[in-house]
């Protein structure tokens, strides 16, 4: 393995805008001391871990998460790796960001690893220091000193975690495209679907299991041992890529997404698969990743055999796989990012989302602003009622 490139800055005594209060010493420190920008991942994983386990933060932003997908669809995606380490006066981790730099107009770009698998978006931040704009600012200055940056393109980050403010959001920042869905649960699965769905649309359920129960036995299964885990990844990707190409969405990126599943999924792993049983056959499949009682849902798809996909089979693992964590304890179910249906109807509270355009250079900050205004049109059509039916439409027809 070659060696990691670690590039280290220490900020002098006079460092501006990053007073937090002394742990209880009566002075004042500061939110960092040194920062630390990191090309191999692993360099940074003893810091990376203890953050993970003390900052408020998703499931995406763990290294168990994050480093098979750094190594599977971010090297494939051109996204190089720059995990950025602060540290305090005594050396203790007290901020990581996981970013990845990549080109963009001939200029240097740094973004949240994960990208468009990763749902939300965040840095972690221990509880403690105060972390103020100037704080953030200073430390975003002095990773892209250290790493070439011009621009800093933070999207799909949510205002809180768990009831716990996001610190990046006293960066200047402007409202995401899209939302997240998400719904509290509780331990009765019974009564939390009675409380999202009405009678009668509970009452179509049970006729549509009926249907797909004609066709054969029907069962949940689970990511539990190598075996099964590899017939989930297997219908998924036939599925997802049936139905992107009728759906004229791209699939280049679905090789290097199944790459990431085969060492991400499965027992042990940071992510479980799903799968509806039909006879034979799996007729939908659903993925997510969990951690301290909290559900995100990842990645669905179900068979687009006629017979099959009118009982909805989709839904049908959907509402499985809600009352599944209702009964092991979970308190908050989501379904992630995007526009559905389905989801406003399962996960009725929604969860604003911001973005966060840094310039660095006179040339990033030139980016910054007209990336804003696409950011600001994608949004206006993405939650127009006619706009964005339109935009679907057309792109099933540029399909076909």
């Amino acid at each position: 393995m070659p060696t990691p490139v670690i590039q280290t800055a220490t900020l002098p005594p006079s460092g501006v805008g990053l007073d937090l209060p002394a742990h209880r010493s009566g002075g004042r420190a500061r939110a960092f001391a040194a920062v630390e920008v990191h090309s191999e991942p692993r360099a940074a994983l003893d810091a990376w871990r203890l953050l993970a386990l003390a900052a408020p933060a998703s499931p995406y932003q763990s290294p168990d998460w994050m480093l098979p997908w750094i190594e599977t669809v971010g090297a494939e995606s051109g996204h190089a790796p720059r995990i950025v380490v602060a540290r305090d006066a005594e050396g203790r981790p007290s901020a990581l960001l996981p970013l990845g730099l990549s080109r963009r107009a001939g200029l240097a770009v740094a973004t949240f690893l994960g990208a468009k698998d990763s749902n939300f978006n965040m840095g972690l931040f221990r509880p403690g220091p105060d972390w103020t704009g100037e704080a953030i600012r200073a430390l975003l200055a002095a990773a892209a000193r250290q790493a070439g940056i011009d621009l800093y393109a933070f999207r799909n980050q949510p205002h809180e975690w768990q009831g716990q403010a996001n610190p990046m959001a006293a960066l200047p920042h402007q409202p995401s495209p899209s939302f997240a869905y998400k719904t509290a649960i509780a331990r009765d699965p019974e009564a939390v679907l009675r409380g999202l769905l009405s009678r009668d649309t509970r009452k179509k359920l049970r006729q549509k299991l009926n249907r797909l129960r004609a066709l054969g036995p029907v069962s949940l299964v689970v990511s539990s041992d190598p075996g099964v885990t590899a017939e989930l990844l297997d219908a998924f990707a036939a599925q997802r890529e049936a139905r992107n190409a009728a759906s004229g969405i791209g699939t280049g990126d679905l090789p290097g997404l199944r790459r990431f599943l085969d060492r991400a999924a499965g027992a042990g792993g940071p992510v479980t698969v799903f799968g509806l049983r039909c006879g034979g056959r799996i007729v939908a499949t659903m993925a997510g990743t969990r951690a301290r009682g909290r559900f995100c849902g990842m990645l669905t798809s179900f068979d687009a055999d006629p017979e099959v996909a009118r009982t909805s089979p989709g839904e049908l693992l959907l509402s499985e796989v809600l009352a599944l964590h209702c009964v092991e304890g979970f308190d908050t179910f989501d379904l992630g990012i995007g526009e559905a249906r389905y989801k406003e109807s399962y996960c009725p509270e929604v969860q604003p989302l911001f973005d966060s355009l840094v310039g660095v250079t006179p040339l990033g900050r030139l980016y910054a602003h007209a990336e804003a205004g696409r950011l600001q049109l994608k949004r206006s059509v993405k939650q127009s009622r006619w706009a964005w039916p339109l935009a679907q439409r057309l792109r099933r027809l540029r399909a076909a």
